[in-house]
């Protein structure tokens, strides 16, 4: 795959996919802080202040430091989060060229828009927010986990909040949920020619939830996965809407309602959750 992926790109495919990708880029940038996706900052930023403040952050981070099961299990979400965004969509789009199936090609667009967008906008809030992240091989004991450098790069980008690795997943899934190959104007009504792997998208949001959670449990806290899985949202969403011409997509708002329930409904059991294991809480309780 590496070589055939030489020969492409020697062939000035590269130049295609770049043009590909980066079609109506500033739209979909711009529709990210648009109603109703902006809704979804908002929310993810509501959601955060009562998780730091009472201590949901450092009660959780504390659990599942000292778990190693799921510190097993979970790590590799760290570099399967970083790797899969940028392996994935140029696999996609040569598989698509080779088959002369320009549908793929589109979903490959899309997929690696969206993961530009979401690295994009978590990138700003963390410039903005300079949260310091959990120090996952130090057992420090005293709760940093409210510690902020609100400015500009006061902390750099590759921690704090929100969470890329997760914000990339939640838009790459949205995307990929919203796909529809059996769109005529696409493939001329042939759906059997759908790679066996895009049988499974729906399965993209397993991938997205345990990349959010593997993440959470330790290079960031737990809100900052909270806050890419939305903001994630609303990036999918915007580039969705953005290649829309080329994929039929029935009843979108209605999909929107289901998507944004799933992603409520997981953050909402993963937040008592956070709270249980809050000191702050237990303590309240126990006076």
């Amino acid at each position: 795959m590496l070589i055939e992926l030489i020969q492409e790109i020697n062939k000035k495919r590269f130049l295609d996919y770049i043009h590909g990708f980066t079609f109506k880029i500033g739209s979909s940038f711009r529709r990210v802080v648009r109603w109703p996706q902006v809704s979804l900052h908002i929310i993810a930023i509501v959601i955060s202040i009562p998780i730091i403040a009472y201590g949901g952050d450092w009660g959780y981070h504390l659990f599942f430091r000292n778990n190693i099961f799921f510190q097993i299990f979970l790590f590799p979400a760290v570099p399967l989060g970083g790797l899969i965004p940028f392996m994935l969509p140029p696999v996609i789009y040569l598989y698509g060229k080779k088959e002369k199936k320009p549908y793929l090609e589109s979903l490959a667009f899309a997929l690696t828009q969206a993961a530009v967008l979401g690295v994009f906008w978590s990138s700003i809030y963390k410039a903005i927010t300079g949260r310091i992240g959990p120090e996952i091989f130090e057992n420090i004991e005293n709760d940093y986990s409210k510690e902020f450098a609100f400015g500009i790069l006061r902390n750099g980008v590759f921690h704090g909040w929100p969470s890329a690795h997760t914000a990339i997943a939640w838009a790459m899934a949205v995307v990929l949920y919203y796909y529809r190959s059996e769109d005529k104007t696409i493939n001329q009504g042939s759906p059997k020619d759908t790679p066996k792997l895009l049988h499974y998208k729906k399965y993209a949001f397993v991938y997205a939830f345990y990349i959010g959670f593997g993440v959470s449990t330790n290079i960031h806290w737990f809100s900052d996965a909270i806050a890419g899985a939305l903001i994630g949202v609303s990036v999918g969403l915007s580039v969705t809407r953005t290649y829309s011409r080329y994929w039929k997509i029935d009843n979108q708002e209605q999909s929107n309602t289901r998507v944004i329930y799933l992603v409520f409904f997981i953050m909402f059991i993963l937040i008592i959750f956070s709270f249980i294991t809050s000191e702050n809480l237990k303590f309240a309780f126990n006076k």
